[in-house]
């Protein structure tokens, strides 16, 4: 799940037009937590990426099905 969050990430700040420090000083995120949350050294959570959906008017859904083991 976290590199489907990482690129939810990629996908929200170009949405935006800012740039990685904009969209972190926008949301009020410190630029070395946000940059690591860019990069994958740590995971950001969903709902944290919907509260940033949201700022621009937007919702994530995924799609799911079921595979057999």
């Amino acid at each position: 799940m976290s590199n489907e969050n990482q690129q939810i990430l990629k996908d929200l700040i170009k949405l935006s037009g800012l740039s990685q420090k904009q969209f972190a000083a926008k949301h009020g995120i410190e630029y070395k937590k946000f940059n690591h949350w860019v990069t994958g050294y740590r995971n950001v959570s969903l709902p944290t990426l919907q509260l940033f959906a949201f700022d621009y008017e937007k919702s994530i859904v995924f799609e799911y099905k079921f595979v057999d083991l």
